[in-house]
């Protein structure tokens, strides 16, 4: 993954550490070494530099947030809720099976050139269909019905 440049601006980014206490946001890590300044609205899909978009978190959770590994939802200035990929709150029992289905989903549809954000919503849409655990197969065909719903 390539780095973003710096866009955001200085006396924001001071903002947002000094609201987040200079330390990773993600429930139950301390960390305060190599923080990094994170949109929940990305700048390629249309987000801005307000701090209710931007927060903290260490490198490992950043690209984690990145990766689809790390589910973030919420405005950073309120409340927020970490998921990990199966749905299921950070920091709660996970299904292993589930989550590697929707690790591989996500980076399957990455791979088919769809953003990153309509990805994670294609993902949640499949999730809140419910039933039983599905084949990365079914979870991948699902995801592409709904990202190409309104294409037809």
């Amino acid at each position: 993954r390539k780095k973003a440049s710096q866009t955001i601006p200085p006396a924001v980014r001071r903002q947002v550490l000094r609201r987040d206490r200079g330390r990773c946001r993600v429930p139950g890590c301390r960390s305060s070494t190599w923080i990094e300044v994170h949109h929940l609205k990305l700048r390629s899909e249309h987000g801005d530099h307000h701090p209710s978009n931007l927060l903290a978190a260490c490198s490992s959770h950043h690209d984690r947030i990145h990766q689809g590994f790390l589910l973030v939802e919420g405005d950073a200035e309120g409340e927020l809720t970490f998921r990990h990929p199966d749905g299921s709150v950070y920091g709660t029992d996970a299904s292993p099976q589930v989550v590697s289905v929707q690790e591989a989903a996500y980076g399957a549809l990455r791979h088919l050139g769809f953003r990153e954000t309509e990805s994670k919503q294609a993902l949640a849409k499949v999730r809140s269909l419910g039933g039983p655990c599905r084949t990365l197969e079914e979870v991948i065909k699902l995801a592409l019905a709904e990202l190409t719903a309104g294409a037809s």
